[in-house]
């Protein structure tokens, strides 16, 4: 059996890593290597900030009605890739197919909430708090931020728990 390499995605890419430094991928079940991971090289890191920083530039102006539009395609993709998906984790996490089906369902949920946050994404306005003082609130989105996801619960990295951030972060910023 092959081991894959994974790849880094910047620019929504796959991009093969200059890295120097791996870390292997188990199946616990078989402690065989299924895949290996780079450690990224800095100008890797700087390259996705960059791409991240120019992506966010132009995501800000996607409706939210879009924005929900691109979370309703991805668990689509989610829900017609579960087997798949499943059969990934049990490799990679030792967890049973059932187990990791469960898994998935659970990172679909995340999604699912995702879709509907447009309605916390409202602003608020409250008229005559005070004399001749209205007072409003709006969300806007203010960028990028790193992620370090737990590998106890696989999918939340798809789906994204710790506190399950991905999907209602992408839909919201």
């Amino acid at each position: 059996m092959s081991v894959r390499e994974i790849a880094l995605y910047i620019d929504g890419q796959p991009v093969p890593s200059k890295a120097e430094q791996w870390r292997d991928v188990l199946n616990p079940a078989t402690q065989e290597v299924v895949a290996r991971v780079p450690f990224a090289t800095r100008d890797e890191v700087d390259q996705a900030v960059a791409s991240a920083k120019q992506a966010f530039v132009s995501w800000r102006k996607v409706s939210l009605a879009k924005r929900m539009r691109i979370m309703l395609k991805f668990q689509a993709l989610v829900r017609d890739n579960t087997e798949e998906l499943a059969a990934l984790i049990t490799e990679e996490h030792g967890k049973t197919l059932p187990d990791a089906e469960g898994e998935v369902g659970r990172g679909l949920e995340v999604i699912e909430h995702a879709c509907s946050i447009t309605s916390l994404q409202l602003g608020e306005i409250a008229e005559n708090v005070a004399s001749d003082v209205n007072v409003y609130s709006l969300h806007q989105p203010w960028g990028s931020a790193p992620a370090s996801l737990p590998s106890i619960f696989p999918s939340c990295c798809l789906a994204s728990c710790s506190p399950w951030p991905s999907p209602p972060a992408i839909r919201s910023s």
